[in-house]
């Protein structure tokens, strides 16, 4: 099974003297393997090309952030990728795949599904004080990885193409009250401006994309950083939010349970905003909830677009897949409205 991984090592290191892998499933982008040669240890990852086909310019992007915060002393590790024979970032496999290799990070765990109000802090803190850190990074210094990401209005219109597609009737009747749900709540998303800065962020800010230390249990290395570009820091916030808050996963199909929970969006609230004091603007500040809310919304949209559309983006396991997490984001974004107010004055009591 990892004879094939042998040639693509060797782009980057000698083989000589006995290689062993190990596969590592979290994860469902790319494909990667823990490489042991000797006692030193390295995560081999193919780039999946299908979903990010400009490779050069995510590890470009990679690169230009890993400089500048090497440059102001940036107090956690920065992943460390190994150069190929020829010194370049990645290497090509005979059927045009694309791979890399970075240094393993030692003594670190991860967390697949937040837990406590602490992690909810301490990640929340480690992505507030990354963004802090690329806060003067010139931004035409990166390339768009995943162009409209984050655009609500490329996804409301993405989902009107599905409904004018048409779909099947049987999916537009089972979906009948959602659609309902969501058109009434379009107009709040739509061709909403807001005066607020670009910035380097990073897009996927679950609390697998962070690498714990084992003895502290303090963040102690930012991950996957395929998804870096510039966005407003509403994205990376919303997304916490987004994947924090609830107590399950997007499959879950009780939705009477689905909530937001208050005490989690506190401590990730705190944890964001304490590291971007004196970087983060009051309008950015005042938006925040807004962006969480905009965040679970798209999510919505691209969930049931999906659906619509006969299942064409994500894997599904079975034929309501999609439908099934739309309605529990759905569930979700009720729950955060009930909460606004209390939201919003939480957010407007933090003092940066």
């Amino acid at each position: 099974m990892y004879e094939k991984l042998i040639p693509i090592l060797q782009n980057f290191l000698d083989t000589e003297g006995g290689v062993f892998f190990e596969t590592i499933q979290s994860g469902h982008i790319n494909e990667t393997y823990k490489v042991t040669i000797g006692k030193t240890h390295y995560i081999l990852q193919r780039i999946n090309t299908h979903i990010f086909p400009e490779p050069q310019k995510i590890m470009e992007n990679i690169e230009t952030v890993a400089h500048h915060l090497k440059s102001k002393n940036y107090t956690r590790s920065v992943l460390d990728f190994v150069k190929t024979q020829n010194n370049q970032s990645w290497a090509k496999d005979t059927e045009g795949g694309a791979w890399r290799l970075l240094r393993y990070v030692e003594n670190t765990y991860s967390i697949l599904k937040i837990e406590t109000e602490q992690q909810a802090f301490t990640a929340a803190k480690a992505f507030g004080e990354y963004i802090s850190y690329l806060s003067d990074l010139d931004v035409s210094k990166i390339h768009t990885i995943l162009p409209n990401f984050h655009n609500a209005d490329f996804r409301i219109q993405q989902h009107r193409d599905a409904l004018y597609r048409p779909p099947s009737v049987f999916r537009l009747e089972k979906a009948a009250k959602d659609l309902v749900f969501i058109q009434q709540h379009v107009p709040y998303f739509e061709k909403k401006q807001l005066n607020i800065p670009l910035r380097v962020t990073h897009n996927d800010t679950k609390i697998s994309n962070i690498l714990f230390d084992k003895t502290s249990n303090e963040a102690a290395c930012i991950i996957d950083l395929d998804t870096l570009q510039t966005s407003t820091l509403l994205a990376d916030f919303g997304d916490m939010v987004r994947t924090y808050t609830s107590a399950y996963d997007e499959d879950f199909r009780d939705f009477s349970k689905v909530k937001m929970r208050f005490s989690y969006f506190k401590a990730l609230s705190l944890g964001f905003i304490e590291n971007l004091s004196g970087k983060i603007m009051e309008e950015e500040q005042k938006n925040l909830v807004y962006g969480a809310e905009r965040t679970v919304f798209v999510q919505i949209l691209r969930f049931m677009t999906d659906y619509l559309n006969d299942d064409i983006y994500y894997k599904t396991h079975y034929d309501e897949h999609n439908l099934v997490r739309a309605q529990n984001q759905i569930a979700l974004f009720k729950s955060m409205l009930k909460q606004r107010d209390k939201m919003e004055k939480l957010i407007r009591n933090i003092n940066t």
